[in-house]
């Protein structure tokens, strides 16, 4: 019932965030009163250059109580003219020292600043199978055909996703995490498996479809989505979404530490596309960095590793692709990373073993 009322007040607020959008403004300055239904009056002026329809989102997202979204756009815009790339703005270098390549290719890389090197593994769909499971079934190891299992959704407590969670076309859990604005979801189209990794807090749109989504704010798009995962037989977890589409999605740390959560070691999950002259396909890794960092910083690190990766194979005549999405897998409740190496042995990655495991990402061989 609280879920049924959240979607229906979320709804109620965008079509005031719709009117006040449509309204017409002076040129420089936009002011207008908000929630007056909860007694909360605000009064919200700013003087801009900008186009008038961003304003409009800018305005429309502040209605809905996204008071980050102003914060995310002024970011990347900072971000984009003054440094062009994720990676340009991290002042480490990144030497590979060395890759494993079998079925779950291994790189190992290391990054100025950090006291151990950080372990990129990667795959590719035509060689692996993505399973989203609710848990690991098997016994405690990896069974013959499984190359890698990791932790993926965030848990509560009592080992629940805290978040969206949904498995080969069910939804398993519905509820919505207010603080993860990203999605990741597995799909099929036409016998070709992809994962994708969605901002759907600024609305993306999901695979296959034109319309953008925003599917934890409104309940239209929620049914929407759970539809869609019905009809394509997906699956997807709900999860803070660091990079998307080519533009970061999480602000620098401030100077009192506030942003970014505190140090820790971090887990993330990896789109992008190698380009090489035998080789053109797209390709995840997960990049275990086993140090203590901030997310901000995880996100520059596990950019810069995969780019390096992607540098030492692309040729000088070949334009390099960008890096697609960044979202961070979970390393508190469940630190699971359990990987097949290239010699057939098996190597207990993260802290905890397989028994911990739940809401995982499960990674399989195909014959």
């Amino acid at each position: 019932m609280n879920t049924i009322a959240t979607f229906l007040a979320a709804d109620l607020v965008e079509s005031a965030a719709t009117r006040v959008a449509n309204a017409t403004y002076a040129p420089e300055t936009y002011a207008f009163l908000g929630r007056s239904k909860a007694r909360i009056s605000t009064t919200f002026c700013m003087s801009t250059d900008v186009p008038d329809s961003n304003v409009k989102k800018a305005i429309s997202h502040w209605v809905e109580g996204d008071f980050g979204y102003v914060a995310r756009r002024a970011f990347e815009s900072v971000f984009t003219d003054h440094s062009g790339s994720a990676a340009s703005r991290d002042s480490r270098s990144f030497t590979l020292l060395r890759s494993d390549l079998g079925a779950l290719g291994s790189h190992i890389v290391s990054v100025s600043g950090l006291a151990r090197p950080v372990e990129v593994f990667e795959w590719a769909p035509s060689r692996i199978r993505a399973h989203l499971e609710e848990t690991h079934t098997g016994l405690a190891a990896l069974s013959s055909s499984e190359v890698a299992i990791a932790g993926a959704a965030y848990l509560d407590d009592r080992g629940r996703p805290t978040g969206f969670f949904a498995t080969r076309g069910s939804t398993r859990n519905s509820s919505r995490a207010p603080n993860q604005g990203g999605l990741v979801v597995i799909s099929e189209n036409r016998g070709v498996q992809r994962l994708d990794i969605l901002d759907i807090s600024l609305g993306g749109s999901l695979p296959g479809t034109a319309a953008p989504v925003r599917p934890f704010r409104r309940l239209r798009d929620f049914q929407n989505l759970r539809r869609w995962i019905t009809g394509n037989r997906a699956s997807a977890f709900q999860t803070i979404v660091l990079y998307a589409d080519g533009t970061p999605r999480i602000a620098p740390p401030s100077s009192s530490g506030a942003s970014g959560g505190a140090p820790r070691e971090r887990r993330l999950l990896v789109t992008y596309t190698i380009a090489a002259s035998e080789d053109a396909a797209r390709r995840y890794a997960i990049v275990n960095i086993p140090s203590a960092v901030r997310l901000y910083d995880a996100m520059l690190i596990a950019h810069g590793a995969v780019d390096k990766i992607i540098s030492e194979r692309t040729p000088p005549n070949v334009q390099r692709p960008r890096i697609e999405g960044i979202a961070n897998l979970d390393t508190g409740v469940q630190d699971v990373l359990v990987v097949r190496r290239a010699s057939g042995a098996t190597e207990q990655v993260g802290k905890r073993p397989l028994s911990f495991a739940r809401a995982i990402l499960r990674l399989e061989q195909l014959d």
